[in-house]
């Protein structure tokens, strides 16, 4: 299944250099670093770049980091969406929610997670 995706993606983003997936991967990853507890106990893993349009790209992914307390998470659905001049916007669940208020909240950033980071993107 994996090696199916990839025929597609190469198309998709084949206006684009090696050297600017690599620049656009490596800022998105800090950038999501940054924002964490301990950035430098950040794990990502299922990591794929995605075209929205001309100028804009999504890295989707899954993330691990350690809390406050110390413990790794587990691994949870990211995405950032950046453009050419480098703003990068993202979203980041903090796990999976224990109440109803969040779990709306988690299934929110799911349906979204999804639309964004579809192989139709």
């Amino acid at each position: 299944m994996r090696w199916m995706a990839l025929p597609a993606m190469a198309i998709a983003l084949g206006g684009c250099s090696q050297v600017e997936l690599y620049q656009f991967e490596s800022a998105a990853k800090d950038a999501v670093k940054q924002s964490l507890v301990d950035p430098d106990s950040a794990q990502f893993r299922d990591l794929r770049i995605m075209r929205r349009s001309e100028h804009e790209r999504i890295l989707c992914g899954e993330l691990n980091a350690r809390n406050r307390m110390g413990g790794y998470t587990g691994f949870t659905p990211f995405y950032i969406v950046g453009n050419s001049t480098h703003e990068l916007t993202f979203d980041l669940p903090h796990s999976m929610p224990q109440t109803t208020e969040p779990a709306a909240e988690f299934e929110a950033f799911m349906a979204s997670y999804r639309q964004n980071c579809s192989a139709k993107a």
